[in-house]
């Protein structure tokens, strides 16, 4: 179809600088099915697009993403919780324990107890980690990675019944060790997509796309060319 007439994104111009990422960010290893998966999409990438494909580093560790934007969430949940009462006419002091789950209590509570100088150095670790980000992906164009570590959790794994939301994000059995991945473009602001490109036991297993800055245009016609390559919008998880 011509530009814009199957509705979709404009196409991209010209083979890409495609780098990805199949590990940790500091190196760990994942899951190999999920791994897996990022390989055989940019080899994809590559073989059918002529994209060239690179492995890209990010000089920063999981847990220093990771950390800071949790951190920076519990503040900004905790003045959503307030600005929510506010606007319902309720005391946000006089809330009864079980309007909200026990982990998104922990995370009002840690917000509350943060300083206007704790929020302000969290924007500011945010903005070293993005400028660091940002020159270590200079060179590419779009960087493939993984959503999770690994495939998806079972119903209830993580129920939000941890009233320490620190622990239940960042501690030993925390949210960080299955999705250290994409807090990333949420720390940066750079635009991202996850599509349900490879399978492991049956259940979609997300891979991650992340554009330059203002690059959504480009991400966006990748993702139609991926769709027409590795179509899934037939594929579900049987049932029973």
């Amino acid at each position: 179809a011509a530009p814009g007439t199957d509705g979709g994104a404009p196409p991209a111009s010209g083979p890409l600088r495609i780098g990805f990422i199949d590990t940790l960010f500091e190196g760990g290893a994942v899951d190999p099915r999920i791994a897996d998966g990022v390989r055989q999409v940019v080899t994809v990438l590559q073989a059918r697009g002529g994209h060239r494909v690179e492995q890209a580093r990010v000089p920063v560790a999981t847990a220093e993403i990771v950390e800071t934007v949790i951190r920076t969430m519990t503040c900004w949940t905790a003045a959503g919780v307030a600005a929510f009462c506010r606007g319902a006419g309720l005391d946000p002091a006089r809330l009864p324990e079980d309007a909200l789950e026990p982990a998104t209590w922990g995370a009002v509570r840690a917000g509350r107890q943060a300083s206007a100088s704790d929020y302000i150095a969290l924007v500011a670790q945010a903005n070293r980690i993005a400028r660091s980000v940002g020159a270590a992906l200079e060179p590419f164009d779009v960087v493939v990675l993984p959503v999770l570590a690994e495939p998806p959790a079972t119903i209830g794994r993580f129920a939000m019944t941890n009233p320490d939301y620190l622990d239940y994000r960042l501690g030993p059995r925390g949210l960080i060790h299955y999705s250290p991945f994409a807090p990333l473009a949420n720390l940066t602001g750079q635009p991202a997509v996850s599509l349900p490109l490879a399978t492991a036991d049956g259940l979609p297993v997300g891979i991650q796309l992340i554009g330059r800055m203002g690059g959504d245009a480009e991400l966006l016609s990748l993702c139609r060319d991926l769709e027409q390559w590795l179509p899934w919008q037939a594929r579900r998880p049987a049932l029973g």
